[in-house]
């Protein structure tokens, strides 16, 4: 233990600085952040201040995706999603000597200007780790008097690099509770005097909790910081109990958000000492731009602690792409998020949107919004199917032509066999089948009556399906899955052996660009009240949707549509028949024209 003291300092020398105003860094200090170790490396080298190794900087910005002013939360980690960044933060009066009446004395630290440059990585659903790398280009000090045996510090310097590790206890998956515990190790690895580090290697284990609901997070964190006591001036510094409070509340969902937090520390020795106690809040806004984040705030020392500044402004910029889709909400609840409703006032079916006709088209695009229509026709009803809208079908009520002005010609079914030869004179079908459609519907070169999986195009090698270890297709009208996505009984939260199918699909959502529009549907068996199951198949197309978004598809070619029990695929009566209905679907909506369409 490294002892700097001098017999004589009153305990209320030492009390920190009270609240003395806020201020915000200059927009060139975002150069200094992004050069800050090129900073270091060429400054002219300065003698190191033979002062005790005690970090004084009490902001302390963790690695972790989701994380809110060093206050932890339980964002669940994407595995091998990565995070990075740089806070650039600016200190003044960190650690200042005072009278007994609060008189300033002297200014150990006037000024404290550090970079933290981090680093995070999912390695599994509930595991993240990441690296902090604190540098400080500039500190400044006052001279002091003798007695304090203390020298003037200055000049840039290397702070403790922080390795830090979160375990997720309980998962809030955006909207819940959810528990996390972290661990810390600060490496003593600091140069100079400059009171940038520690002593010794520093241990910090935390616990978090926090709820999460529409975007809006609040996060509660306690801990206890390990460290070895040193003596400044006569005063023993050691271990801490730590905790902080946290808030985040999004003005515009995905794009900006506001942030709160109150931080601090109480020594374990002399925890009534008024410079043993610290205090900070801070607010601030930021702004994301996709997967980038800036993050602009302030704040102010509440206590007078060692550590705790008279103002503190930072600066952030931040790669954040997991987080970046974690604000989901629908103001007139009708399953379609704000970011993508049309209508985001009234509830409504089709991207948000009323559909008094029930065809599938909002009334505000509908050309005949009280008859059921096809998008084809901008809504408009074709009554015999025949691809002529009613108002220009000269036979309404018999399928036709265009080229006879929606009658039927010699060739009723329009496939290019007369009638006369038609074998199947109203399905269309090929010349070499006389008329009739060919046996293998999906066009994949195997029989239908031979075709293991007669939905879904695949290889003649493994009958008609495709590979095993492919589990989704795309086909004209679907994303087809070969097996189901399986929830937690009675609920909407996704069992994880069904991530490996939902990554198949996010991955075909991807390759396929010109897939613009895909309603996810949920559905369930009919036991129970159909209200809750309407709402459960709702929560669980949301939940798959959420975790494709995740996975980078654009939440714009998704949508969300709970089904209940309308629509059973099997007899209810059975329980095979009860586990066929209960199902996800993911059906095609809206293609490019100009694309070229998948198999």
């Amino acid at each position: 233990m490294k002892d700097h003291g001098v017999a004589g300092v009153t305990p209320q020398e030492w009390s920190m600085n009270r609240i003395s105003g806020v201020g915000l860094p200059m927009p060139s200090t975002l150069v200094l952040a992004l050069c800050s170790a090129l900073v270091v490396l060429a400054l002219p080298a300065t003698s190191a201040a033979d002062n005790p190794q005690y970090r004084v900087n009490s902001y302390l910005p963790t690695p972790h995706e989701g994380d809110t002013f060093g206050v932890l939360s339980t964002r669940a980690a994407v595995p091998w999603s990565w995070s990075a960044g740089a806070w650039l933060t600016v200190n003044d009066r960190p650690f200042e000597l005072q009278t007994q009446q609060g008189a300033p004395l002297a200014a150990v630290v006037s000024r404290q200007v550090a970079t933290d440059v981090y680093g995070g990585i999912g390695l599994l659903p509930w595991l993240s780790a990441g690296v902090v790398l604190p540098i400080y280009p500039s500190t400044s000090g006052e001279v002091l008097p003798d007695r304090y045996q203390l020298e003037q510090v200055g000049g840039a310097a290397l702070g403790d690099p922080r390795l830090s590790a979160k375990a997720i206890l309980v998962d809030s998956e955006n909207d819940g509770f959810g528990l996390a515990i972290a661990e810390e190790l600060s490496l003593p690895l600091a140069t100079g005097g400059n009171f940038t580090g520690d002593e010794s290697v520093v241990s910090f284990t935390s616990l978090a909790a926090d709820y999460a609901w529409r975007g809006w997070r609040g996060s509660i964190n306690v801990g206890y910081r390990m460290r070895e006591t040193v003596q400044v001036a006569g005063r023993e510094l050691g271990d801490d109990v730590t905790f902080g409070l946290a808030g985040i509340a999004p003005v515009k969902c995905g794009r900006i958000e506001v942030l709160g937090a109150a931080t601090g520390r109480v020594a374990v020795s002399e925890a009534g000492r008024a410079d043993r106690r610290v205090l900070d809040a801070m607010a601030g806004g930021r702004l994301r731009m996709g997967t980038w984040a800036v993050t602009l705030a302030g704040g102010t020392g509440l206590l007078s602690g060692i550590g705790s500044p008279a103002w503190r402004a930072t600066l952030g910029i931040g790669w954040m792409p997991v987080s970046a889709g974690e604000c989901i909400i629908d103001s007139d609840e009708d399953g379609v998020p704000d970011g993508d409703d049309r209508c985001p006032k009234v509830a409504g079916d089709l991207k948000g949107c009323p559909d008094g006709d029930g065809d599938g088209i909002a009334d505000k695009d509908d050309e005949c919004p009280k008859q059921a229509g096809l998008q084809a026709f901008g809504g408009c009803p074709d009554g015999d199917g025949d691809g002529i809208p009613d108002k220009v079908d000269k036979c309404p009520k018999v399928k036709g032509l265009a080229a006879h002005t929606g009658c039927p010609p010699p060739d009723g079914d329009g496939d290019g066999v007369l009638d006369k030869d038609d074998r199947c004179p109203k399905v269309k079908g090929l010349a070499a089948h006389a008329g009739c459609p060919p046996p293998d519907g999906d066009g994949d070169g195997v029989l239908d009556k031979d075709d293991k999986c007669p939905e879904a195009p695949g290889l003649v090698e493994f009958k008609g399906c495709p590979p095993p270890d492919v589990k989704a297709v795309v086909t004209k009208d679907k994303i087809v899955i070969l097996d189901k996505v399986f929830f937690v009984l009675n609920k909407y939260k996704i069992e994880k052996r069904s991530y490996g199918l939902l990554d198949q699909v996010a991955t075909l959502l991807r390759d396929n660009a010109d897939v613009t529009l895909v309603r996810v549907e949920g559905h369930t068996d009919s036991q129970g009240d159909a209200a809750h199951n309407a709402m459960l198949s709702q929560k669980r197309a949301e939940a798959v949707k959420a975790y494709l978004v995740r996975k980078k598809v654009a939440a714009a070619r998704l949508q969300a549509k709970g089904l209940g029990d309308s629509r059973p695929r099997a007899d209810n009566e059975t329980e095979q028949g009860r586990a066929q209905n209960r199902r996800v679907e993911f059906v095609i909506v809206e293609r490019k024209q100009d694309a070229p369409a998948a198999p």
